[in-house]
């Protein structure tokens, strides 16, 4: 692209900035846009806002305004200029971008530069305006007068000029006069005095993809009465001989709002004529953009046509008023755009009667919405404007001249809006019915034949396109061929998937290069931002619209190919009722197995398939000897109730399909202990690489929400492990969703996500997740879905025999036994190894109560364990006797509490709570709690309620109760036999006359279940009197 501005163009076209951003930002749908936390700053609410539809960004924190596009977002990130963002994005984008050495470059480059620094200062003056805007003006103008919200003149920070901008940007900010000069903002006089140009008027910045790019501004009844203060409006100052510090970069060349046309596929786009009629139209939620006077200049047409390019109608909706001139202007761009092929209708607002204008903004201030959705839902269309505009009283003579300008057009029109014409010219002129009939019909003649006798035509798509051997082209409104690309695609096969079809290419560019395996997902053809996604070589170009895309699309699926199906699922699969395991460029089954001719492996963009290994068949001498010599070596990694989880686990994860159909959840395992205890190593450097993972680092606990959506959803059997687990050191936001993937991966649900454009994606969370970090999760709902392994550090200084274990395991490729591993497994009977596991379990425990998901937690574990003695033994590796006692021992006592039966719920950390407070004096006897028959009672209201505070105060991360789950908790609790006797009974409180309901709990049951220690009470002198002390029972 010699270009440089197709070049910014191309990168701009295929840059997705909500892509980019969510990187960095967990962004969430807010309405039409997307909100997250500020990554330049820190901010209680989120306060980033990202536009997909216009692709632009704004930073509200920290009285903050910054904004722009991908480029701004990315010089704001890395802290570079604008040459290095547009490399980054250009790398990323596939698009080439020329050497610094070129002229046309280097030229553009400056002037980029000095665009960019004066939309900066321009957006800095744009805040200083709004900050300054005095309260009674904006109640008496901007809300009063024109009816805009307070949301509304923030969001566009709509201002005041008081007169001292030049002193906040040169004494503030730190621009130089010259700088500031070259605004067009000031003034200066041959004396060299430097003053505002604009005093004492209302100030509205037009902004493009987030920046200020120009002002106008209105007079008011505060506006000096000097003679150049007297238009009502006044715009920037633009360079001349009389202002020649103005940089010539700053014109007048700007629609208000013109993002509103660049956003995306624009079904209705109003033109309106001033900019408070525009601002009035966006904030009752119309896409409009303006001129700012009553026509546009004939130099502004082009630029108005390429803007309309990809919306579907355009409304004009000028003032009504008795000169006619608003009705005029709109009558002369509704002409333009029509011969460009614009659908386009003109509206007319009603005037009320004695008033000789109206315009827009006072239609939406005194009307709201409604109005406004009514007068363009009544606007009339080209030829309906053109009729109207022949006078009901004209001559016979006149009526028949001026029906000729528009009776092609009728006759040309969609059958059905043919008739209503007929019927308006015979009601407003008053004709016969035959008469109209025969002004449609009398021009009508047989077509000459084209040189193709053959050739009839039907109804023709929407952005039809025509190809040749190398590009795509249409036909242009004489009939000539226009090119629309530099490239045509020859489909070779068509891919089923969930996620919908996949299409294969192989793409010939008009420079005769052809690439090969092109893969265009259904997305890709959504708009042609999406397609120049997928089109990385600076050799394909597309100058086509997006319906042009579609046509497209229409040629390429007409194409006979072959139909496959695609597997995007990592892991364990059934086709044909026979299970195999896939990865990429390898396919494992119980006696050997390869994909059925019609399915592939789709690679679905995710981070795991990179990391997985290719499983190539090993020799069975090899995988014997491996097997014999590190077998035995994974037992004697640690002890067995760290060890046994973590290897019964493993071994059962490739086979989590299986046993989730058959127990309904499979269980997430979480390796915890101290730094040094060998928690990560064990997996990273063991497990991990016995599975068929590739040696790499874990993934991160703090990755974003998607980035975790997609590894959670890639795969349903291959072990996810992610690192550095440390709630309490993890934004809120980041451990909150991590805390709700879990839970949905223990059962397998669906977590789905909506897209800029409305529709919804839907991600099934079934990967087996190894959670590994300094503590594990103690939300009851989490703990009853884990199963845990508590390395010790102080374990291995004392058993050497560990770590030679260890170091022994990490010199040998443990990859050479996952095909094996995976084969054996592949050919169990997974109903009779869990009849097996469940058998030993229930021995196990011998009568033991404990949660029913506990339990099956522990058999999923066992038949892991079953399946590593089955392989060993498929092998002839003898073992030594796996002490199951010791996996159920340590699990029962790491995750039960109330005598190992229960987990520790909420009531259990709520009576912890309030045994600390009572201790400080957070909650006194007498008051919140008292004593009665010799047990604890607590007036559940205000010891919630001082709970609730405290866990509110000390920024408490575990679960908090709301009162009714309180309440629950204690009923639930008395039922079971627990340690609360009573739910609810009346006792007295200190006084006789305080008497209240409370709830009964057995402190000595309580102390030897939890961390509780006392609830102090009151000398037996003051209290016992009146019963309220348990030592006088």
């Amino acid at each position: 692209m010699n270009d440089f501005r197709a070049v910014v163009d191309a990168v701009r076209d295929r840059t997705d900035l909500v892509s980019l951003v969510g990187r960095d930002v967990e962004l969430h749908q807010a309405g039409s846009v997307l909100k997250g936390s500020s990554p330049f700053r820190n901010d209680a609410d989120p306060s980033f806002v990202v536009w997909p539809h216009s692709q632009t960004w704004r930073d509200f924190s920290g009285a903050s305004d910054d904004g722009g596009d991908c480029l701004d977002y990315v010089m704001a990130r890395d802290g570079v200029g604008f040459w290095e963002a547009l490399h980054t994005l250009a790398d990323e984008a596939g698009v080439d971008v020329p050497g610094r050495e070129d002229d046309q470059l280097r030229d553009e480059l400056d002037k980029l530069s000095e665009r960019r620094r004066l939309e900066r200062l321009l957006t800095e003056a744009a805040r200083y305006y709004h900050q300054v805007l005095p309260s009674k003006l904006r109640g008496s103008w901007y809300r009063d007068r024109y009816g805009f919200t307070d949301e509304t003149v923030d969001k566009l920070l709509l201002g005041w000029a008081d007169g001292h901008l030049y002193e906040h940007l040169v004494g503030v900010v730190g621009a130089t006069e010259e700088e500031a000069l070259s605004t067009g903002l000031f003034v200066r006089f041959r004396d060299g005095r430097v003053t505002d140009f604009f005093q004492q008027r209302l100030v509205f910045p037009y902004w493009r993809r987030g920046r200020v790019v120009y002002f106008i501004a209105r007079q008011t009844e505060l506006t000096p009465e000097a003679p150049w203060e007297q238009a009502k409006y006044k715009k920037l100052l633009t360079r001349s001989g009389k202002h020649p510090y103005v940089s010539a970069l700053v014109q007048n060349d700007t629609f208000y709002n013109e993002d509103a046309a660049t956003r995306g596929r624009v079904r209705q786009l109003l033109v309106t004529e001033g900019v408070t009629d525009c601002i009035s139209a966006m904030q009752a939620g119309v896409p409009c953009i303006s001129p700012v006077t009553v026509r546009f200049r004939k130099k502004d047409l082009p630029k108005l046509i390429a803007l309309t390019e990809r919306v579907s109608e355009v409304v004009i909706c000028n003032d009504s008023e008795d000169s006619g001139a608003g009705e005029a202007g709109a009558t002369e761009t509704a002409a333009a755009l029509q011969a460009e092929g614009r659908i386009v209708r003109i509206a007319r607002i009603p005037r009320p009667e004695g008033k000789d204008k109206v315009d827009l903004n006072e239609l939406v201030a005194e009307g709201g919405a409604a109005a406004l959705e009514r007068v363009m839902r009544d606007a009339a269309d080209w030829c309906e404007h053109l009729i109207e505009q022949i006078p009901a009283d004209a001559s016979k003579r006149e009526v028949s001249a001026r029906l000729r300008e528009v009776l092609p057009l009728i006759r040309s029109a969609d059958p059905v809006l043919r008739d209503g014409y007929a019927d308006l010219i015979k009601s407003r002129f008053k004709l016969r019915a035959q008469t109209v009939r025969q002004l449609l019909r009398e021009t009508d003649r047989p077509r000459k034949n084209t040189d193709d006798e053959d050739y009839a035509p039907g109804v023709g798509l929407k952005g039809e396109v025509l190809e040749d051997t190398d590009h795509y082209y249409i036909l242009g409104r004489r009939g000539e061929p226009v090119t629309i690309s530099s490239f045509q695609i020859e489909p070779v096969r068509r891919v089923a998937t969930d996620a919908g079809d996949i299409i294969d290419a192989d793409v010939t560019t008009t420079s005769g290069r052809v690439y090969r395996g092109v893969r265009f997902p259904r997305e890709a053809w959504h708009s042609k931002r999406h397609l120049l996604r997928v089109l990385k070589s600076a050799d394909m170009l597309w100058t086509g619209s997006d319906d042009n895309v579609q046509g497209v699309l229409k040629l390429v699926a007409e194409r006979d190919v072959p139909a496959m199906r695609g597997i995007t699922n990592l892991g364990y699969a059934e086709i044909g009722g026979e299970p195999i395991w896939v990865v990429p460029e390898s396919v494992v089954g119980p006696e050997g197995a390869a994909l059925p001719d019609d399915v592939l492996f789709v690679d679905s963009g995710d981070a795991l398939h990179k990391r997985l290994r290719r499983l190539d068949p090993v020799d069975p001498a090899v995988e014997a000897a491996t097997a014999a010599l590190v077998l035995p070596k994974l037992l004697e990694l640690n002890t067995a109730e760290v060890i046994l989880p973590i290897l019964g686990w493993f071994f059962a994860a490739p086979l989590k399909p299986r046993i989730h159909k058959a127990l309904g959840h499979f269980p997430i395992l979480c390796v915890w202990g101290t730094q040094g205890s060998g928690k990560s190593s064990i997996v990273m450097e063991v497990f991990w690489p016995l599975m068929g993972i590739r040696s790499a680092e874990p993934f991160s606990a703090t990755e974003t929400e998607f980035a975790l959506l997609k590894l959670l959803s890639s795969t349903n059997s291959v072990p996810v492990f992610i690192d550095e687990y440390k709630p309490f050191d993890m934004p809120r936001y980041r451990r909150n969703t991590l805390h709700r993937y879990m839970r949905r991966l223990y059962t397998g649900e669906v977590e789905s996500r909506g897209r800029a454009d409305q529709t919804v994606v839907s991600y099934r969370l079934h990967a087996p997740l190894c959670l590994a970090g300094e503590t594990r999760p103690i939300e009851s709902a989490l703990v009853e879905r884990i199963v845990t392994a508590n390395p010790s550090k102080d374990t291995l200084p004392d058993r050497p025999e560990m770590v030679r274990a260890f170091q022994k395991l990490k010199t040998v490729d443990l990859g050479l036994l996952t095909r094996g591993i995976l084969r054996h497994l592949l050919a169990r009977d997974t109903a009779a190894d869990l009849a097996v596991a469940t058998r030993v379990v229930e021995g196990t425990l011998a009568g033991r109560e404990v949660p029913l998901r506990i339990k099956d937690n522990l058999v999923a574990t066992v038949c892991g364990l079953l399946h590593f003695e089955g392989y060993a033994g498929s092998l002839g590796v003898r073992l030594p006797e796996l002490d199951v006692a010791a996996l159920v021992a340590a699990q029962c006592d790491d995750l039960l509490e109330s005598g190992g039966r229960t987990v520790k719920t909420g009531l259990d950390y709520f009576l912890e709570i309030l045994s600390s407070l009572a201790v400080s004096g957070g909650i006194q006897h007498n008051r919140q709690y008292t004593y009665s028959s010799g047990q604890l009672a607590l007036h559940v209201a205000s010891c919630h309620a001082a709970y609730a505070e405290h866990c509110r105060r000390i920024g408490y991360e575990g679960e908090v109760l709301d009162k009714k789950a309180l309440v629950r908790q204690l009923q639930e609790n008395h039922r079971r036999g627990g340690y609360v006797t009573e739910v609810s009974r009346a006792t007295t409180f200190g006084t006789r006359g305080d008497k209240r309901r409370a709830a009964f709990i057995d402190l000595e049951a309580v102390k030897r279940l939890l961390d509780v220690d006392d609830f102090p009470q009151d000398e037996p002198s003051s209290a016992g009197r009146y019963g309220g002390g348990w030592h006088d029972d």
